[in-house]
């Protein structure tokens, strides 16, 4: 019996299960933050969408290096998101600049330092694997 393959189901329902909670977090993040457009683009886009993304983070596996690339992963899908909401929804601030272009690197801007902050973060707690991933024995 190959181990992969029934390990595989249950690890795709634990993600989807995280990219509803994180979904969630994004529509509670709406609802309760303050609001910068009302347009279904930015909420689906900014919130729904982009939060929920960060659910994929853990698909890479447990060890460091694919942790890393499950948070790069994310965090570019949420850019992909925040890009093109800003495109649409956001062009009148790009001003004569390309909309697309802005919103690249308006996005780009504060994402950069988040996916720095979440990796600095991570690294240290990925060194304690008994607090992250505790047994169930």
């Amino acid at each position: 019996v190959d181990e992969d393959n029934e390990k595989r189901p249950r690890m795709w329902h634990n993600v989807g299960i995280c990219i509803i909670v994180a979904a969630v977090e994004g529509t509670i993040e709406f609802i309760l933050g303050p609001k910068w457009s009302m347009h279904p683009i930015s909420i689906i886009f900014d919130y729904i969408v982009a939060y929920g993304v960060l659910g994929l983070a853990g698909v890479f596996g447990k060890k460091t290096a694919n942790i890393i690339i499950g948070i790069v992963f994310a965090v570019f899908l949420r850019f992909v998101c925040h890009v093109i909401s800003g495109a649409v929804v956001f062009y009148e601030y790009a001003g004569a600049q390309n909309p697309w272009i802005y919103s690249i690197l308006y996005n780009g801007s504060f994402l950069s330092l988040e996916l720095l902050i979440t990796v600095l973060i991570t690294i240290p707690l990925v060194q304690v694997p008994s607090i992250l991933y505790p047994k169930n024995n």
